[in-house]
């Protein structure tokens, strides 16, 4: 239980600040990675790319995922460990992982990890293209592929409407805004305004509702 609570509180602390996340599963890391560093370190993993590894409530690890955080690391990369080190290597007990915060991961309690996460963003060449202005109870997640950028919002309160959201989207000039109805298949042209970098664009949902907005040049 005291697992599954960590767990749990991680996700509403990154959810809650709009900061977007997958979770990496060892096997598939070890057998799918590659590291690039043309404009800034990147981890890939399958057809995803990440700048920043969080680890946080891991009581061992496996070899093979301590050498991509070493090897992630040593190229500039990002780590943050979010409470406790892992005690175990393998299973077995070990004080490597003192060696990559040596390297330049970090460790903050579990508390302060989204707000080390922006902090960091804040150095990094690739800024966020999508944010919005909303209240924790609202979660974002985004995607970009050769074509559009999208943004995936949930209400999570099922009693209360959120109004008046500002999605701001920051991709330079040339872009509008849709709603795209899963159900449908149809998309929806919203209103714009102009902003320095980009648009904005105002939704609400409905209690316990969610949209998928689509940011593109068609």
């Amino acid at each position: 239980l005291g697992l599954e609570k960590h767990y749990a509180d991680l996700f509403h602390m990154l959810a809650g600040h709009h900061i977007d996340f997958d979770y990496g599963e060892e096997q598939i890391m070890a057998e799918n990675h590659r590291f690039s560093k043309e404009q800034e370190p990147l981890l890939h993993v399958g057809e995803a790319s990440y700048r920043i590894v969080v680890v946080s409530g891991m009581l061992t690890m496996r070899e093979t995922t301590y050498d991509i955080l070493k090897t992630f690391l040593a190229d500039g990369g990002k780590v943050i460990f979010a409470g406790e080190l892992p005690a175990y290597l393998n299973g077995v007990p070990s004080e490597s992982y003192r060696e990559l915060l040596e390297l330049g991961a970090v460790q903050v309690p579990l508390a302060l990890v989204s707000e080390t996460i922006r902090e960091m963003q804040k150095s990094m060449a690739g800024a966020e293209k999508i944010h919005v202005d909303a209240g924790g109870k609202v979660f974002l997640q985004t995607r970009q592929d050769d074509t559009a950028y999208t943004a995936v919002l949930l209400n999570t309160d099922a009693e209360h409407s959120a109004d008046s959201i500002t999605v701001h989207f920051c991709a330079g000039e040339g872009y509008q805004a849709q709603v795209w109805d899963p159900e449908s298949g149809k998309r929806y042209v919203l209103p714009t305004t102009e902003e320095k970098n980009g648009i904005a664009v105002t939704v609400s949902l409905e209690a316990a509702g969610s949209m998928i907005l689509g940011f593109t040049r068609d």
